[in-house]
């Protein structure tokens, strides 16, 4: 580990004090005579100073100790700032990608009922599209905990609409399946019996068809504004 600041200010003060402390003692010997040192300006600057060069020590290291703690804290407190940045930008992406699939799956679903694509039955007050629609993509988006992230009135309309396309899918393969039945002979009904029945299947999924229809274009501008508020907070 690399010497800190503070830990270079301390040895040195501690040389300092340590020869000051040992400069009344130092001798030295030539040709067997003892001679003691006197009057060395040096040693003699640092007789009298050592009380200063001690406290000034002092007030250097606990100044480099209070600077280096304030420079730890403000690098402690950018690397979270930064981890914050970080995760707030990977949960918007991911919401994001999240939003753009499900408009994708809202645009797959318009094409379903604006196109020619599937068969479709119109007569009197009947108006259905035969097709099972899935609703996966928002399953996914409900049960990952995104959804609560949404505005409200997001949420009611994605909710509204889901939820009238699977009353129009299972309402649809009740109608199909009581067909099958009577066509295969599995019930003793008579014709005029299922046609009624058939035909109330029949106004139930108009009617929940109807209701998609109409809540797709509401649907679209919701996801378009949350889209937008994603990419506005993205780029302040």
């Amino acid at each position: 580990m690399m010497p800190t600041a503070i830990n270079m200010i301390i040895v040195l003060w501690l040389l300092c004090v340590c020869f000051s402390a040992s400069s009344n003692q130092f001798v030295y010997s030539q040709q067997g005579n003892q001679t003691s040192q006197q009057g060395n300006p040096v040693i003699d600057w640092f007789n009298d100073m050592s009380g200063i060069l001690t406290f000034s020590g002092v007030i250097i290291a606990v100044g480099f100790f209070i600077i280096e703690q304030r420079v730890q804290r403000g690098r402690f407190e950018n690397e979270q700032r930064l981890e914050r940045m970080r995760v707030e930008y990977e949960f918007k992406e991911r919401l994001r990608r999240a939003l753009l699939t499900l408009k994708t799956d809202v645009q797959g679903i318009r094409q379903i009922f604006f196109s020619d694509i599937y068969e479709k039955q119109k007569e009197e007050s009947i108006d259905i599209t035969y097709a099972q629609i899935s609703t996966d993509v928002y399953d996914s988006l409900v049960s990952s905990g995104l959804f609560s992230y949404l505005q409200e009135d997001t949420q009611t309309a994605l909710g509204n609409f889901y939820f009238n396309i699977k009353l129009h899918n299972r309402a649809l393969t009740e109608k199909t399946r009581y067909k099958l039945e009577f066509e295969l002979g599995y019930t003793s009904i008579k014709r005029w019996e299922y046609q009624e029945v058939n035909k109330n299947y029949g106004i139930f999924v108009t009617g929940y068809d109807s209701e998609i229809k109409e809540r797709i274009p509401e649907v679209e501008k919701c996801l378009d504004e949350e889209l937008k508020k994603l990419s506005k907070t993205a780029s302040d």
